[in-house]
């Protein structure tokens, strides 16, 4: 006997108790030397945990071959990965599996299983997984064919029965949950909990249709701050500037994510570099598209260690360029750029920020002015061994000259406690150092100078 099945969305009301519903109606044509028809309808609705209607859901049908009256509906929306998916939810992820702020619910926990296979469990891999797609470096867009993400195999939005009792809610994943429901006539009305990927914290939009601009995540912030790069001199065409990037306001940030621009006619990136803050890598950054003058940055501190949280006017990171063409000392470097990603800092009760980068014109706030320093480093940029020129080193109970690679790993360093006086320290091993940005510091008590040098 073979079946054959039309799916029909009618777009009008159904009076009664069905009212609230879009009834998706079955009509099975059966076909056994005879014809006849048979019409079922199912009224299958899909909510968030907070209960709110999700839009878009397609649910697939299929029969059961023995009995004319049973089906098993599976509910289905893909596209839109980054919708509802940010920094924070990283955060809250991290705390989970320290055990420091569980997650509190099973469908929470089936959101943050982000990374392939699926309902393997909750790891430091999906905040890898996730890190990578609100970065870019992941394609996000249901549009895009060569969509990288690793779970695009796997549906965007995860969906539960909703009467079903996890076994053991602390672990929703042993044994495997059912994403499909079993009706049989005439009790047709099915309800299922939507679980948006990686959204740990509800912020999904709930009535996304399609890949774009509303779909990404962008919480509702409660004021502003700002990045501010600091006052400089005009550039000359082929120099290095290294540019720091401060933090405004008066807010300390545990979380930020953030997509800059710059002119890539004017500027060509060498690299971004440390700054004051701990565990920033170049994991940190989606550089691919730098040639277009693209750059997408985030961090967060790691659960447990909020004391290390962003403080206003400390750098975030570093970024060398090297110059194509004079640039006036009153042009602007780079501007945010929320299309690219949402600017957003977080603090630690969890409010939302807007970041924005104002016109260097317009700067209230510019961090440190840059000042000339007792220290000299040559050749920079250069490719064999380097020399440090000390103009005049005051006698110190403790100094000492530190060589940095762009994520601040020491890579060689001289104590100079018993030295006073001009100095010229010669560093042979820098020519055998890869090539990229470094960072130099010259400790003096409680004081401490720095400049940067380019290997290359």
């Amino acid at each position: 006997m073979n079946r054959y099945f039309n799916a029909i969305f009618p777009r009008f009301n159904v009076p009664g108790p069905m009212k609230a519903f879009s009834p998706l109606f079955y009509q099975a044509i059966l076909s056994c030397g005879f014809c006849f028809t048979a019409t079922a309808q199912i009224s299958p609705v899909a909510f968030n945990e907070k209960g709110d209607t999700v839009s878009g859901v397609v649910f697939h049908k299929d029969s059961d071959q023995r009995k004319l009256d049973t089906w098993r509906v599976r509910p289905l929306k893909n596209g839109c990965y980054l919708n509802g998916v940010s920094t924070l939810d990283l955060v809250l992820i991290s705390k989970h599996i320290l055990g420091l702020e569980p997650l509190g619910s099973p469908y929470k926990m089936i959101a943050a299983d982000a990374a392939l296979p699926a309902t393997s469990g909750i790891s430091t891999f999906d905040i890898v997984e996730l890190r990578k797609l609100i970065l870019g470096i992941y394609n996000n867009e249901d549009t895009d064919l060569s969509n990288d993400w690793p779970n695009g195999n796997a549906p965007s939005w995860r969906f539960v029965d909703k009467s079903y009792i996890f076994p053991d809610p602390s672990n929703p994943f042993a044994p495997s949950f059912p994403e499909f429901k079993t009706v049989t006539a005439p009790d047709l009305l099915v309800d299922f909990v939507a679980i948006k990927t990686g959204d740990v914290n509800n912020s999904a939009i709930v009535s996304c249709l399609e890949a774009n601009d509303e779909c990404h995540a962008f919480e509702r912030p409660v004021g502003e701050v700002a990045w501010y790069e600091p006052q400089r001199n005009a550039l000359k065409s082929g120099e290095y500037y290294t540019l720091p990037v401060y933090a405004g306001g008066d807010k300390s940030l545990i979380a930020w994510q953030t997509a800059l621009r710059f002119d890539p006619d004017l500027l060509e990136l060498i690299g971004p570099s440390i700054g004051d803050l701990p565990d920033l890598s170049v994991d940190n950054f989606n550089l691919a598209q730098a040639g277009e003058g693209i750059i997408r940055a985030l961090w967060f501190a790691q659960p447990g260690e909020e004391d290390a949280a962003l403080q206003p006017g400390q750098v975030l990171f570093y970024l060398t360029f090297r110059t194509k063409q004079e640039i006036a000392a009153t042009t602007s470097l780079l501007k945010t750029d929320d299309k690219l990603m949402s600017n957003l800092g977080w603090t630690n009760e969890g409010s939302v920020f807007h970041v924005k980068m104002p016109a260097l014109e317009a700067v209230e706030y510019r961090g440190e002015v840059v000042t000339p320093v007792a220290v000299r480093c040559r050749p920079n940029p250069g490719s064999g061994e380097i020399t440090f020129d000390i103009i005049d080193l005051p006698q110190a109970k403790r100094a000492q000259l530190n060589v940095l690679d762009a994520f601040g790993r020491r890579v060689w360093s001289r104590d100079l406690s018993k030295e006073s006086g001009p100095l010229q320290i010669v560093v042979p091993e820098a020519a055998s150092w890869p090539a990229g940005v470094y960072h130099w510091e010259l400790r003096h008590d409680r004081a401490r100078t720095r400049g940067t040098f380019i290997r290359q």
